[in-house]
């Protein structure tokens, strides 16, 4: 029974009709009691006939067990059994925000905490109160590169530390999904329409904002509060490695470059705390290849880039790939590395300042800037903390379907018993 279901539980009590009709008939199939002088005659009458006595008593005529059926259908049809149905799954989908301002730490309440991980504990209570056993939850992380995502009831451990590239706040309207649950800092900009909000907000948190590099040394930019002042940098980041593999245009501008932003060169690669300029050894032997970009074109030999992602900083993008349709990119990068296919000494084709200026541009972007520094607009007030909870998420697969209901199928079989019952009634009659 634990199978079932009943859509009118009061209507068990109809399951006694049945019994109560078959006791019913048994009383009034007692013969009627007379007295008689011929005693002797009905007892031995009685040990000639095994099947009078007590055994007869439990044989009801066809018609009632026919008309007790009827009964008990009725009874079931009126009671109203449904199959349980195990509930459906739903897919519940937390986004979050991991841009600078979400690993700010502040006091509050019982101590501080990074706003992502109050975003996150408030998150996993509403789940907890709200969620099913059957239900999944998707942790997903837009980034530039594309989203990350992780099935389970809590976020990846890693998400608690800042990426190395800082990540922009979710576009939203993207996920404004049923089921969906915004997790941030700062009021998105438009409220969600089916989407559900966990805003921490957080006040404004002074600090460091940026770095200047020159030749002269380095300085931290720092808000107070009020305004950004430069302070002394004490010994900021500015290890660079320079593979010396490299095609020989580039391994030359890539010094120029560090040399020019104030950066010191190391000599192994677990020491550079801004950038990795790595020559890629692919599988084969090189092959001469030319690359073009930004104006300028650079003839060398194409050995292929190294082919696994920066375990610090994620998927490697292609910046430009070599003519002829190869496979391999001549050069990739992400945040803190950058991976030059091309080695041998090389031939600047066309403008060599076009040749300078694109690949600077190249290594300002893929280096890492100052790991304390916070963008001032990430370190402004938040304003308050929210939450409204999702819209909910369409069940997933058979468990979402609706049973069938079994109750005109038993009335009827009910009325048909009933039928019988009468017939077989009128026959006896």
């Amino acid at each position: 029974m634990s199978a079932l279901e009943w859509a009118r539980p009061w209507g068990a009590w109809a399951l006694l009709l049945p019994i109560l009709a078959l006791v019913l008939a048994q009383l009034l199939r007692r013969p009627p009691e007379r007295f008689s002088a011929a005693l002797s005659l009905w007892r031995g009458a009685a040990r000639r006939s095994p099947a009078t006595g007590a055994r007869s008593r439990w044989r009801p005529p066809a018609a009632i067990l026919w008309l007790a059926l009827a009964l008990l259908l009725g009874a079931l049809a009126l009671a109203g059994p449904r199959p349980r149905r195990a509930p459906g799954m739903r897919i519940f989908r937390a986004i979050v925000d991991r841009s600078p301002s979400m690993y700010l730490r502040e006091e509050r309440g019982a101590g501080a905490a990074m706003r992502l991980e109050r975003a996150v504990d408030r998150a996993s209570e509403w789940m907890n109160a709200e969620l099913r056993e059957a239900d999944r939850v998707l942790w997903i992380a837009p980034a530039p590169e594309g989203a990350e995502t992780h099935a389970g009831r809590t976020p990846p451990g890693g998400w608690t530390e800042a990426p190395l590239a800082p990540h922009p706040a979710p576009d939203w309207a993207d996920w404004d999904l049923p089921g969906a649950l915004w997790l941030t800092d700062a009021h998105p900009g438009s409220e969600p329409v089916r989407a559900g909000l966990v805003q921490t907000g957080g006040a404004a948190a002074p600090g460091p904002v940026g770095l200047v590099r020159g030749p002269g040394g380095a300085a931290r930019l720092v808000w107070d509060g009020e305004r950004v002042r430069e302070e002394p940098a004490a010994d900021p980041p500015d290890g660079v490695w320079i593979e010396e593999d490299l095609c020989r245009p580039i391994r030359e501008l890539a010094g120029i470059w560090a040399s020019d932003r104030g950066l010191g060169l190391v000599s192994e690669p677990a020491a550079a705390e801004v950038l990795r300029i790595t020559a890629g050894v692919g599988a084969g032997e090189a092959v001469p290849a030319v690359v073009a970009r930004d104006g300028w074109r650079l003839s060398a030999r194409l050995a292929g880039p190294a082919a696994a992602n920066d375990a610090r900083a994620g998927a490697m993008r292609t910046w430009v790939a070599a003519d002829g349709g190869s496979p391999r990119p001549a050069v990739s990068w992400c945040a803190g590395r950058v991976d030059v296919g091309l080695v041998g000494e090389g031939e600047v084709l066309g403008d060599p300042a076009a040749f300078a200026v694109s690949w600077a541009e190249l290594f300002d972007e893929a280096a890492l800037g100052d790991p304390l520094a916070v963008p001032l607009a990430e370190r402004l007030a938040a304003g308050d903390p929210s939450f409204r909870p999702p819209a909910e998420p369409p069940k997933q697969g058979a468990a979402a379907r609706r049973a069938a209901v079994p109750d005109p199928w038993l009335a009827l079989a009910a009325a048909l018993a009933a039928a019988v019952s009468w017939r077989l009634r009128r026959r006896e009659g």
